[in-house]
This record gives C-alpha cells, structure tokens and sequence, in this order.
C-alpha cells in the first residue's frame, strides 16, 4: 500500500487548518527535501466529520469557521463521493473495540495500524490523555449515509472521554473496490 513495502517506513498524520498547510509544506519541503525522489510523500486530505470534543479545542471563531467548513466538505462530498473512511485513533488494546461497535452501528469492518499519537503540551492538558503512548489507528470505509451515526456509535462507546481516548474524524473517499454492501 503507497509504495511501503521494504524497509519500515514512518506514517505521520496531523489535523491542520487549512491556512496553516502552506508554511507547514514549505517546512517540510527545508527540513526533509521531500520535492526529492524517495525523500517521502506529503498529502491533504479535507476531513468531513469530527467529533464535537475535538471542535472545542478550538477558539469560538475557529470553531465556527470549522464547522462551516466541514458542513461545505460535507454537501460538496455527498455530491461527489459514495463512501467516507473513518479513522480513529485510540490507544493500544481498543481497536476490537472500535470495530466490534462500527459493525453494529452498521460497518462491515476495519482495518487497523498500530502507531504512536503525539501533540503539543497545550493538547495533552486539554485532553488529559497522554500523547505518547501506543496508539491503534482503525480506518473504516462506509457508505456516505451511515457516516454519521457510525461515528456517533464509535464516539459514545470509544470516544476521547472512555478509557480508550478516541479521536474520531473522517475523509472523503473517490473510488473503492473491494467493498461488499449487503443488498
């Protein structure tokens, strides 16, 4: 998958604003040469759904302008787009967890990476989780209209106030294969 087979590669995800990704690519590009064959690959993805805890970390502007971004993303997404991949990050063990609850909130199941979460200070206080430790990383890929109640299902059982630490969000997806729907 992305070209990682071979020797380990290291995945990093972050959730950015979108004014931000043009000095943090330009970073990128001074630290790491990415721009240079086999130096990495850095991509956006627009999320369209989060958790309502995750929002709050933001200013009330902030807030407002994100969820006007996301509602957007969302409309644009619904035209465009059949499926959306849930991702969530929880730490190590609660994975089964995860898709045990997206199964019966109506998923036919997930995929998993084991990971490290890490974040500023100024996110480990607001949370009150540790940002160091193991993480499992569990993408799901559903139909656009099941989107939202499987996330809302994931969030109360494995969301960030459960021992699990969840941070849900999801990302369109353009094409998929491999996906069978129960007709």
């Amino acid at each position: 998958i992305c070209g990682l087979e071979g020797s380990t590669r290291v995945i990093t995800a972050a959730l950015v604003p979108k004014p931000e990704i043009g000095e943090l690519f330009i970073l990128l590009e001074n630290m790491f040469e990415i721009r240079k064959r086999g130096k990495g690959i850095a991509l956006t993805l627009p999320i369209t759904g989060i958790q309502a805890s995750m929002l709050s970390l933001l200013s009330e502007e902030q807030e407002k302008i994100a969820k006007a971004h996301l509602e957007r993303k969302v409309q644009q997404m619904m035209q465009e787009t059949c499926y959306a991949m849930i991702i969530v990050a929880v730490r190590e063990g609660f994975s089964d967890d995860v898709i045990d609850t997206a199964v019966k909130a109506g998923a036919n199941g997930g995929s998993v990476i084991r990971g490290r979460r890490r974040g500023s200070e100024a996110v480990v206080q607001f949370l009150g989780i540790s940002m160091q430790e193991e993480q499992d990383f569990v993408m799901i890929i559903v139909p656009k209209e099941k989107k939202s109640h499987i996330m809302q299902e994931i969030s109360s059982v494995c969301g960030l106030q459960s021992e699990a630490h969840g941070i849900i969000f999801s990302v369109p997806v353009d094409e998929v294969l491999g996906i069978h729907e129960e007709q």
